[in-house]
């Protein structure tokens, strides 16, 4: 899935939606501005017809018809790339520890493994960084530990450049998008690649949560 073709109406839906505040109405309402927007499905007339008033597992399983209809990600897609994204900026603001954002994102990886495009989106970066951790807290008894190499005193810092470009990436705001672009230029960030060292100005200004 290219998360940068993720429409803004469908995070904010789907945000509320895993945090609990979101009715039946809501799915509705949200029906009717894509009618309104030109899409034309079965189901997304039939949700956007609803009640206000209709429950809010009803109008879950119409709209996640009209989702496939649609050919918009899933709510597993969806959910995914909101909690990536929570405990993404819960680490980079203090709020949780490197080791723990790391597991914490391994273990969405391996749960949703099926909904993850590797290429799009730098998974692979997380896996390497969990894969050293693994080997930082249990090393194999052959492996040597190399100074130059990860630790676990600078694990914090290779777990941040990986967390701020991931949300680069995924959701290149223009705030992250000018903390990628300091990570990039300072030289001190080993897990930069030089296809994503910079972010265009219409991908600064379009791309946005």
């Amino acid at each position: 899935m290219n998360v940068r073709l993720l429409p803004d109406h469908l995070i904010t839906l789907f945000g509320n939606y895993y945090l609990g505040g979101v009715r039946g109405e809501d799915f509705v309402a949200w029906a009717v501005d894509r009618l309104l927007e030109g899409e034309d499905t079965p189901y997304l007339c039939v949700l956007a017809g609803e009640s206000s008033s209709i429950l809010t597992t009803d109008a879950e399983a119409l709209f996640r018809t009209a989702l496939e209809e649609m050919n918009l990600p899933s709510l597993d897609d969806l959910k995914l790339h909101f909690l990536v994204r929570r405990i993404s900026e819960e680490f980079l603001a203090d709020q949780i520890s490197a080791i723990d954002a790391c597991n914490q994102i391994d273990t969405l990886s391996f749960r949703f493994h099926e909904s993850i495009d590797y290429n799009e989106t730098g998974w692979e970066e997380w896996e390497a960084l969990a894969e050293g951790l693994s080997q930082l807290s249990e090393p194999f008894p052959y492996s040597l530990p190399d100074p130059s190499e990860m630790t676990l005193e600078n694990f914090p810092d290779y777990a941040k450049a990986t967390a701020r470009k991931f949300l680069a990436r995924l959701y290149p705001r223009a705030d992250w998008a000018e903390q990628f672009k300091e990570i990039a230029a300072s030289g001190e960030d080993k897990l930069l690649d030089e296809e994503t060292q910079s972010l265009t100005e219409w991908e600064q200004k379009n791309w946005k949560w």
